[in-house]
């Protein structure tokens, strides 16, 4: 199942479910797609009904947190039959290679609980000059990743993670698939940002005990991040603000010497999609839709 979780955008939401149909289009696996409706905005449900998509819609309860809105998608998925769940915001989109990137992940590795993607390719307003970048158009500045035969990091194994060192840390990775075993294990739904990578650390301490199988995979071949839309929790929530919450909540099941996810298991997968075709993909789909 892949669950679409949306809260305030409705085109692009539609974007996104223009993604969703250009992978259906090529990749035969089964596969369930539910959208996830978690909005204070009054009549926004309703909004994304007139839509008229072709996939279940469910409108769930929210307080306001994005913490709120996974669970709700995570909630869903452990009510049906699919064994395992993508969770994507409605202001992201997916590459054509996303689902058969995550397939073969799966059949190399079937005992995976939790996969984490480490480069993170991102659509943004202003220029962020990583990896391969470029104008898409007067708005959008894209950065991506090609190939990833490289170390996340020159120091690996159990050590301190960043969310302890930098005022400003990012997250590792981006959860990207999870088992129904790792489902269960929710998100703190009153952290108003940063409630993904406080996450990951609940995530760590759960491989760490052997209760589930958490791999990092370098394969940046499954979507692309919008760090553009207003009203976001990057932009509405200051990250300052939810510095010390992330710390406590990540002291609450690791210790901070053993707290970077640079102690997981690292997979290394050709790409479906090198940065040249993500560069002309992006830029024909993004002026086109």
């Amino acid at each position: 199942m892949t669950t679409l979780l949306t809260s305030n955008d409705v085109p692009k939401l539609a974007r996104l479910v223009k993604s969703v149909n250009n992978v259906i289009k090529i990749s035969p696996i089964e596969w369930e797609v539910v959208i996830v409706v978690n909005s204070i905005h009054e009549g926004y449900y309703e909004d994304v009904c007139a839509l008229n998509l072709p996939f279940r819609v469910v409108n769930t309860e929210s307080n306001g947190k994005p913490g709120r809105g996974k669970n709700a998608c995570l909630d869903v998925f452990l009510e049906s039959d699919c064994d395992f769940v993508s969770q994507i915001d409605g202001d992201d989109f997916l590459y054509p290679s996303y689902l058969q990137s995550l397939w073969n992940h799966y059949k190399h590795y079937p005992c995976i609980d939790v996969l984490g993607v480490v480069p993170c390719d991102c659509l943004c307003n202003f220029p962020l000059e990583q990896g391969h970048y470029w104008w898409v158009n007067d708005n959008y500045h894209a950065s991506v990743w090609g190939t990833s035969m490289c170390a996340v990091t020159q120091n690996v194994g159990p050590q301190e993670s960043h969310l302890f060192i930098d005022e400003r840390p990012v997250s590792v990775d981006f959860i990207m698939l999870q088992s129904r075993k790792s489902a269960q294990i929710k998100m703190n739904e009153d952290i108003g940002n940063g409630e993904d990578h406080a996450y990951t650390y609940k995530l760590l301490a759960e491989h760490q005990k052997g209760n589930i199988c958490y791999f990092l995979t370098m394969s940046s071949d499954l979507y692309c991040i919008d760090r553009t839309t207003e009203g976001s929790a990057q932009k509405v929530h200051s990250y300052e603000d939810y510095l010390q919450p992330m710390r406590d909540e990540a002291l609450k099941h690791v210790p901070q010497w053993r707290s970077s996810p640079y102690e997981l298991p690292v997979i290394y997968k050709d790409l479906l999609m090198n940065q040249h075709q993500k560069q002309t993909w992006i830029n024909k789909f993004i002026n086109e839709s």
